[in-house]
């Protein structure tokens, strides 16, 4: 989160404008959220290695941009 000038004046705006409306998004963001660390965790435990080492393991660059494009 940007604290900048331009983050608090965007930040502002949009809560003016939005609302308590987007609110309910926090919920299925929190849980998807929950779900990801999750596995990146198990991975980590027994794998040993990060979510970073373990994509450069199971995929090339050449995989991550062909899939990319």
């Amino acid at each position: 989160m940007n604290n900048d000038a331009g983050g608090i004046t965007t930040y502002s705006v949009a809560g003016a404008h939005f609302g308590f409306k987007l609110l309910w998004v926090f919920i299925p963001m929190t849980l998807a959220l929950i779900v990801v660390q999750e596995m990146s965790a198990r991975m980590g435990a027994i794998t040993g290695k990060g979510l970073a080492d373990q994509r450069d393991t199971a995929h090339s660059l050449t995989k991550a941009v062909s899939c990319v494009m």
